[in-house]
């Protein structure tokens, strides 16, 4: 391993430069004066800078950067050349000794392009390091091979863009990058503050952009990473890739047009992916406040033509005007974990997810909800969407015919599986009318294991109920999944009046109006009314007929296991008291009641019992059962305890364990719980 000065004379440069480089080789070589003592062991070093102290850093790999402050005695800054990104015969050179000035007050575009081109004369590659202050710029900075711009902070070095004609940064080779500094640009802009075209093997991180057309635009280069940014108060879009942008990530970022007082629009998206963009990466991110959050498009549809291939994850999409994703020719994409709400503008309502000639794109573990029309919109020339483990709750914001997710006629290829399309959650935002929607003509989709209750009309409206290549089964509730016969529950159709006449059709279900149509006499059978449950409970009705379900629903179909888990002269202790273990005859049924009482009252604060499924490994109760202090039941707590109506059925022999959470400071003595049970 060797230790080798990059830049000419070091013993000049000591004295009228703050930093400068160092860089670890393979074999042992010292210059000059500087270096005092060598490698001590593999992996560590130690440099005596001349008249400074001794200093000790691990070394990563042959390669790494060191970065040498002889102005603080004996001090190294270690900077791994993977962070760098940029050749080993890097120098830093500061835009104050090409007449940067910082205050504000003169045009700096000369001495910045002063700078870079002495940086290319010095071997093509350093640091131009811009110190606190303000520097206007009129036109373009030119960033050649290997340069990275590099301020103080966002809140010390600030560039301000002075006619947003043009480009502000103009970075066109390779090895380049941006950080530590903010820019003000112009709204409305032309130009874009930071333009990257064929500069592949590029960074930028630490940045804060403020008023502009356009933030950040990417295309013709590959390998660019952006970290740890702002861009707010934009007219057109954020940040822009097209025209062969390839292998970007981005992370950890706030993209908004709106920023606090500064209102802008954002017309083409926060995030604007256009033509041919292949492996985009987004994560840990915002997306607020404009017409649109991410927009996709493209000239045409062929491949490699259009952008795709690129994954989400962890991004909150918002769009208070259209929709927080506008999606059109887009292939090959997955949204993990994002959030999307938007489209709430009174009159002009947007749907949350818009899809439109596009395929293969999958949701997972996704919020669509709180959205001005559907959650989501999936056209006829969308194929192969999934939405797996997704929520679109709330939606119809403007009250108007928005559903949960809606699959226009003809739309082929889609599922819909483990997900939860209701209302209820947000009750003060929309009420989506069905929390699936499939049009006519729609064909090979999957609608399964789905929890559509709650929304305005039906779970779901199929268009398409007998189209051969379909799944709909194991959603909420059960009577979506299948056509109903005299064993089945399901979809059914309604009779007319002339075929309730009739009386031979065993498939449709008559209504109420249609009953009207074939009225009982002395001689005829007909119409019988159904007794309620209120009228099976009173239990006195002489004419009425029950029905196997309202006699399920009252009095007399509930069933009851009740036991004494603690002895009525033993203290209550923490941990599970007693178990249950439910009979074939409770199968299938709902927990609807719980209740448990002491016999001796506990002394101080209360105690606190929860019941749990064991077989489920899930809790039975939303908010746990309590005995308050001096009390003896739960029937009197003003926390009896909240069943969970989405963890409360049992099936045969579920082991059912009554588990004490909590106890009084002086405890309740003997325990009885008893739990009643219900067909749903």
């Amino acid at each position: 391993m060797k230790i080798n000065i990059l830049e000419g004379n070091p013993t000049a440069q000591i004295e009228d430069r703050v930093n400068y480089i160092i860089q670890v080789s393979d074999s042992i070589q010292s210059t000059g004066s500087i270096l005092a003592s060598m490698i001590q062991a593999e992996g560590d070093l130690i440099v005596g800078l001349a008249a400074a102290s001794v200093a000790r850093l691990p070394i990563g790999a042959v390669g790494d950067i060191l970065m040498v402050n002889p102005a603080v005695a004996g001090k190294l800054e270690y900077t791994d050349t993977d962070d760098f990104m940029m050749k080993s015969d890097t120098g830093v050179f500061n835009i104050r000794d090409y007449g940067g000035t910082g205050e504000g007050l003169i045009d700096d575009l000369v001495s910045f392009n002063s700078a870079i081109a002495a940086i290319g004369l010095a071997g093509g590659s350093g640091v131009l390091y811009v110190p606190a202050g303000v520097y206007y710029i009129s036109g373009v900075i030119n960033v050649t091979e290997g340069v990275v711009i590099r301020g103080d902070g966002v809140d010390a070095t600030i560039i301000g863009q002075v006619d947003g004609v043009h480009d502000l940064f103009y970075f066109t080779e390779q090895y380049s990058g941006i950080e530590k500094l903010s820019i003000s640009g112009v709204y409305g802009g032309a130009g874009p503050c930071i333009h990257i075209n064929g500069a592949s093997n590029f960074y930028f991180r630490d940045l804060r952009i403020t008023g502009t057309g356009d933030g950040i635009v990417i295309e013709n280069c590959s390998i660019v990473n952006g970290s740890n940014f702002k861009i707010g108060y934009y007219s057109n879009t954020g940040l822009t890739c097209k025209n062969s942008a390839l292998d970007v990530r981005i992370q950890n970022f706030l993209i908004t047009a709106t920023d606090g007082a500064l209102v802008g629009t954002g017309t083409s998206g926060g995030i604007y992916l256009k033509d041919f963009v292949d492996a985009f990466y987004c994560s840990n991110g915002a997306v607020l406040l404009g017409d649109y959050g991410l927009k996709t498009d493209a000239t045409t549809y062929a491949a490699g033509s259009r952008p795709g291939n690129s994954f989400f994850n962890n991004v909150f999409f918002d769009s208070q005007v259209k929709n927080p994703l506008y999606l059109e020719h887009f292939a090959g994409v997955r949204f993990s974990n994002c959030f999307m709400s938007g489209g709430r503008t009174v009159g002009a309502y947007a749907s949350g997810v818009y899809i439109n000639h596009c395929e293969v794109i999958e949701f997972s573990g996704c919020n669509i909800s709180n959205s001005g029309l559907h959650g989501a919109y999936v056209s006829a020339l969308a194929k192969r969407i999934t939405f797996d483990a997704c929520f679109a709750i709330n939606n119809n914001v403007g009250a108007g015919a928005g559903n949960g997710i809606h699959f226009e006629n003809s739309c082929t290829d889609f599922s819909v599986i483990n997900s939860a399309c209701y209302n209820g959650l947000y009750p003060a935002y929309g009420t989506q009318v069905y929390g699936i929607y499939i049009g006519t003509t729609c064909t090979d989709y999957n609608i399964s294991n789905n929890n559509l209750t709650d929304n305005a009309t039906a779970p779901i409206y199929n268009g398409s109920p007998t189209e051969a290549e379909r799944s709909i089964a194991g959603n909420m509730p059960v009577s979506i999944n299948t056509y109903a016969d005299t064993s089945t529950k399901g979809l059914v159709e309604l009779a007319t009046d002339a075929e309730t006449i009739t009386g031979t059709d065993t498939a449709r279900a008559v209504t109420p109006a249609g009953l009207q149509a074939k009225v009982s006499s002395a001689t005829v059978k007909g119409i019988v009314e159904l007794a309620i449950v209120s009228e099976i409970n009173t239990g006195t009705d002489t004419e009425r007929a029950v029905t196997p379900d309202a006699l399920a629903g009252s009095n007399l179909g509930i069933k009851i296991l009740q036991q004494t888990f603690v002895a009525p002269t033993v203290n209550n202790v923490t941990g599970y008291a007693g178990y249950f273990v439910i009979p074939p005859a409770f199968a299938g049924m709902n927990l609807i009641f719980v209740h448990a009482r002491v016999i001796t009252a506990g002394i101080t604060s209360y105690q606190s019992m929860q019941v749990v499924n064991i077989t489920d490994t899930q809790y039975m109760l939303s908010t746990a059962m309590t005995i308050e202090d001096g009390e003896v039941g739960t029937d009197t707590s003003a926390d009896p305890g909240v069943i969970n109506g989405a963890l409360d059925d049992v099936a045969a022999y579920d082991l059912i364990g009554i588990s004490v959470d909590s106890v009084h400071t002086t405890p309740a003595k003997g325990l009885i719980v008893t739990l009643g049970f219900q067909l749903p």
